[in-house]
């Protein structure tokens, strides 16, 4: 089976019956993960909107960026690319939340006692991981997390079976 047929099958598999009443508990509710979706957004927006009239990248083309010293601009850019990452992380909350409320979201439960639903299926940015990575290496796996995941297990691994990883990698540039 590759691993196109084995993702559509278990995306769409009606037997695996996530959503049956388990020994764990009933189907579970998506709304409180929905609203925690939704106050990440709401904070992501929140900062955004508050960041870009000060560190706006456009301001990388003023004449007065251009005086200044080679520390503030440094922190100047740094602070830019800082404020333009928010953007990405309220639509992808967005993103979540709308994933979670429709109920494709849930991906099982806990192992801890009482278990708890997951509802990590549709995330696809760990913000903190991002801003407090220790290296590069780590950001692809808390970045676009369903894209990474996707490449690591489907691509990489046909790359490693069939050498045709490069043709099919060409697609996305």
């Amino acid at each position: 089976m590759s691993c196109w047929e084995y993702l559509f099958l278990s995306f769409f598999n009606l037997s695996l019956q996530i959503w049956a009443p388990t020994e764990k508990g009933p189907a579970p509710s998506p709304f409180g993960a929905t609203i925690q979706a939704l106050l990440q957004a709401t904070v992501c927006m929140a900062l955004y909107l508050y960041l870009i009239p000060h560190f706006n990248i456009s301001g990388l083309n003023s004449p007065a960026y251009q005086e200044w010293g080679f520390w503030k601009r440094l922190s100047y850019q740094f602070m830019s690319g800082f404020t333009a990452r928010w953007k990405y992380y309220f639509i992808w909350s967005i993103s979540e939340a709308a994933v979670i409320i429709s109920g494709l979201g849930f991906s099982g439960w806990t192992d801890t006692s009482p278990s708890k639903p997951k509802w990590d299926r549709a995330k696809n940015v760990d913000i903190l991981g991002v801003e407090f990575a220790k290296s590069s290496v780590q950001l692809p796996l808390v970045w676009n997390i369903q894209v990474s995941t996707w490449l690591r297990h489907c691509e990489l691994i046909s790359f490693s079976k069939s050498q045709l990883f490069f043709p099919v990698l060409a697609e996305f540039y």
